[in-house]
């Protein structure tokens, strides 16, 4: 298994955030729970119709905001 770092660069705003709001509302009793939750967690955004190019206008607004 590959070890990423607390705050990892590696994972961006948007997945963490999402990460935390789906997995973080729910208490697990053990590692095992706690990976099933964010494998799952990934999943469900995976899934979630349109959701990447949601992202991606909502980054090129933001972008455009500082030019």
């Amino acid at each position: 298994p590959i070890i990423w770092p607390a705050r990892s660069p590696d994972l961006d705003l948007y997945l963490r955030e999402q990460l935390k709001s789906l997995v973080y509302n729910v208490p697990v009793n053990n590692v095992e729970e706690l990976r099933y939750l964010i494998e799952e967690s990934c999943r469900r955004i995976q899934a979630t119709p349109g959701i990447l190019e949601r992202v991606r206008r909502s980054a090129i607004r933001r972008f455009e905001q500082f030019l």
